[in-house]
């Protein structure tokens, strides 16, 4: 009897550790989340990270350290397939210059994700913004500086144009405002070829069928990370689909004037430094602060958490941005923009954190 437990209890706890791997929904529900959900401020508890009931109805999981008097927030939004520890890095930089330093998790994303399970909503780019300005609301905020690499970049500059109000800076690293070429065209191509077959009645329908497949065969192999929680890939899918309808091109009118900072990477093959610079002739002159390029690819704010730092700080100080700052950057990128103006390049130099 004691043999045949020995080789029941592995597989038992097999079958358990499957079933709470596949529904992370039941283990929260049976042991609860990792901090407690706060309903109203709290500095100590977010400044370890906590969960947060906002008042539109949504939780959201965020990290929090208040600003030094005087001194703006800046609110970081993450990549597509990110969290909040993405910041880790660049959080404390900004936090020795003062500045507040709000970081979270959307929904769709790491610890909100955990919570939400598959249940994870609406994540159209709309309702996305609504979250961020009910966290802002729930930190009492006022005007901050919001930030985001990507997807965040982009949600961040859809924040402003629908809330110009409340933003005195953005600061977009590669920011996502154009369907990702050429998978959205091949994709699009061949929904359409299954519409006029007969096999699908909507485009949309059928792109989004189309579009799991990419999602769930080749992203983990660019983000490995997306494997870590079962309904991450879901989930990556429904916002790389909810940001798809942004017109950044057009929200990009509604910016504060002087406010936009454009950086993008010169080695970046999502993003690319064309991409950007579409957008930053489509952005009227009043609305432009400046165009940045570093010497990296995609994640610029992961690779080089200094100058990222460097360059917030640069945007709400105006340093070096009236000198036209020029620093070695690859000769590639350095050609392609020589030509044109409101372009700095930049790499890191840590003496002007010091």
């Amino acid at each position: 009897m004691r043999e045949f437990k020995k080789q029941v209890r592995p597989i038992f706890y097999s079958l358990i550790f499957m079933l709470f791997a596949l529904n992370p929904s039941l283990s929260f529900g049976i042991f609860g989340p990792f901090s407690p959900v706060l309903k109203e401020y709290d500095e100590s508890a977010l400044k370890k990270g906590s969960y947060l009931r906002l008042d539109n109805g949504n939780v959201l999981y965020a990290r929090y350290s208040p600003a030094k008097e005087g001194q703006p927030t800046v609110v970081l939004m993450n990549g597509l397939p990110d969290s909040l520890n993405f910041w880790r890095q660049k959080e404390p930089l900004l936090i020795q210059m003062g500045y507040g330093v709000l970081a979270f998790d959307f929904r769709g994303q790491d610890h909100t994700l955990f919570y939400h399970g598959s249940d994870f909503g609406d994540l159209n780019w709309k309702a996305q913004v609504d979250d961020v300005r009910a966290l802002i609301d729930f930190m009492k905020l006022d005007k901050v500086i919001v930030s985001g690499l990507s997807y965040g970049g982009g949600i961040a500059i859809a924040f402003a144009s629908e809330y110009p109000d409340r933003v005195s800076k953005v600061v977009a690293f590669a920011p996502f405002v154009e369907p990702v070429e050429p998978v959205d065209s091949f994709v699009s191509d061949k929904a359409k070829m299954l519409v006029n077959l007969n096999l699908y009645r909507d485009l949309d329908q059928a792109f989004e069928s189309l579009f799991r497949v990419v999602v769930y065969t080749t992203y983990p192999l660019a983000e490995p990370g997306i494997l870590l929680h079962p309904y991450k890939p879901e989930a990556v899918l429904k916002l790389a689909l909810g940001i798809r309808g942004f017109k950044a091109h057009e929200a990009i009118k509604k910016l504060p004037k002087g406010s936009l900072t454009l950086v993008g990477g010169s080695y970046d093959e999502s993003v690319t430094l064309e991409i950007l610079m579409r957008l930053w002739n489509a952005t009227p002159e009043e609305i432009r602060q400046a165009f940045m390029v570093v010497e990296t690819g995609h994640r610029i704010t992961t690779w080089k958490s200094e100058v990222s730092a460097q360059i917030i700080h640069q945007v709400v100080t105006n340093e070096h941005l009236k000198n036209g700052l020029i620093l070695d950057i690859d000769e590639k990128s350095n050609e392609f923009f020589k030509r044109r103006n409101h372009i700095i390049p930049i790499t890191c130099d840590s003496k002007l954190l010091e």
